[in-house]
């Protein structure tokens, strides 16, 4: 696709947004330089720019039910009429649909729309089904009989699992138990190294990457192989701007970023635990993509490189196992990770007008959250996929060590990415009590700068 219509077409789905009312819509497309020239039947309607000296663009909007949670999606075409001084004429096209201010390409809205279809099925036959045995529960766990309606998200993918054609049960049942035996076999690695007193006091979990790339329900499987183990556990959020104390404080102070103890308070029953573990939910490189702290002149951003760089030794020198993932997925899987969080989202509301029609109150703050598993923060970042992956990707090469590299997992295939980070996280553990007090080797970090305006791939980065 044309790179410059790509961005264009992606500027116009942020400008006709919810599409909700067409007067902000109009107003928001001609601020883009999209004046109104026609419309149609059914809701069509067409706009000119001609900001551009011998380039005319035409963009064609018409909404293309049906609607999902109350939005009409658009199917937008955007085309490029180019008038050179020779009289000839040439024509470039990108079409598509928009939806919630985001541009979906059409295997992209497809894999969206089929996913979303696909969970809402499965919801109808685990309704169908519920109350009955088609399997005994030890054969079939998701054919176990369910007599109440499920009150959060971990209940309600168990739930659906159960409206599934037998074959996917017994294949993702299969999944499951071999996973399962890979945390169980973590675990008891753990358990080991504590009898011999070679396991970390204290793991660092950092998580992360792009947007609905499954770092919870993938990377969470470590977590609780550490639960498991007797790791005390807790979760940091850092998926929001740092306040006005953290930034008068150094970048990488710990009391943004913290340990695990740091978690945990002396004067609490038990006091500090001997071994914890924390999850940082994102972190610094969020800074960079979300913070603007890549726009920051290439000499600063190589200093605050450098500040992670000394905090991630500096665990290592302490004992502190410091396990940093990357996760990464194509935008066909990140479009139908939409489309399933939609499809809860709505899930979620008919179970709280099932909720409603009972005679006692029930607790439904767990709807509340799957309500909110999706927000219109998710397809900003799917619209500026390449910007944030590009971004990350920087993040991560300047912030890579020898001695401890980053994880970087691609979860296009969940499955294959769960084994794949369960085994790389248990060889980490394995060759923790081997570690060396080795000279951190640092690298020439000005080379690895991404120079994004100068085009190069950063699919090629991750390879």
């Amino acid at each position: 696709l044309d790179p410059e219509l790509l961005r264009l077409v992606r500027k116009g789905a942020e400008a006709i947004g919810h599409g909700s009312n067409p007067v902000e819509t109009r107003l928001a497309l001609a601020n883009i330089g999209f004046l109104p020239v026609g419309s149609g039947s059914g809701g069509f309607a067409m706009y000119r720019n001609k900001t551009r000296e011998g380039v005319q663009y035409l963009l064609h909007v018409t909404p293309y039910g049906p609607a999902i949670l109350d939005e009409m999606p658009r199917y937008v075409r955007l085309e490029c009429k180019a008038f050179p001084t020779d009289g000839s004429e040439t024509k470039t096209v990108v079409e598509g649909f928009t939806y919630s201010g985001s541009f979906f390409q059409s295997q992209e809205w497809a894999s969206l729309r089929a996913r979303f279809h696909k969970e809402l099925n499965s919801y109808t036959e685990a309704c169908r089904i519920m109350g009955t045995y088609h399997l005994p529960s030890s054969q079939s766990p998701q054919r176990a009989k369910y007599a109440a309606p499920p009150l959060d998200l971990v209940n309600l993918k168990a739930f659906l699992r159960s409206g599934h054609e037998s074959r996917k049960q017994r294949r993702d049942n299969k999944r499951f138990r071999k996973i399962n035996r890979m945390v169980n076999g973590l675990s008891k690695l753990l358990d080991g190294a504590k009898k011999k007193g070679e396991a970390p006091k204290e793991v660092i979990l950092y998580f992360e990457g792009l947007d609905c790339a499954g770092k919870s329900s993938t990377g969470m499987l470590i977590l609780h192989a550490l639960e498991q183990s007797g790791y005390a556990v807790s979760v940091a959020q850092h998926n929001r701007p740092p306040t006005a104390e953290q930034r008068s404080k150094p970048w990488m102070d710990r009391g943004r970023f913290e340990h695990p103890q740091d978690m945990f308070n002396d004067k609490e029953e038990g006091g500090k635990p001997e071994y914890a573990s924390v999850v940082w939910d994102r972190g610094p490189g969020g800074d960079f993509v979300y913070g603007n702290l890549n726009k920051l002149p290439k000499e600063e951003k190589l200093a605050r490189y450098s500040e992670f760089r000394k905090y991630d030794q500096d665990c290592g020198a302490t004992g502190i196992l410091f396990l940093k993932l990357f996760f990464v997925s194509d935008r066909d899987s990140i479009a139908a990770t939409l489309g399933k969080r939609l499809a809860h989202k709505k899930i979620a509301a008919e179970l709280k007008t099932w909720l409603d029609s009972n005679s006692v109150p029930h607790f439904r703050q767990g709807l509340d959250e799957i309500e909110h598993h999706v927000d219109p923060t998710d397809f900003v970042a799917f619209n500026k996929y390449e910007e944030n992956m590009s971004n990350f990707t920087e993040f991560v090469r300047n912030t890579d060590s020898a001695n401890n590299p980053w994880l970087v997992i691609n979860t296009s295939d969940r499955n294959a990415a769960r084994n794949g980070v369960l085994k790389q996280v248990r060889n980490r553990i394995a060759k923790f009590a081997d570690r060396k007090d080795e000279t951190e080797q640092v690298h020439d970090h000005r080379a690895l700068i991404v120079d994004v305006e100068h085009g190069i791939p950063f699919r090629a980065l991750i390879q």
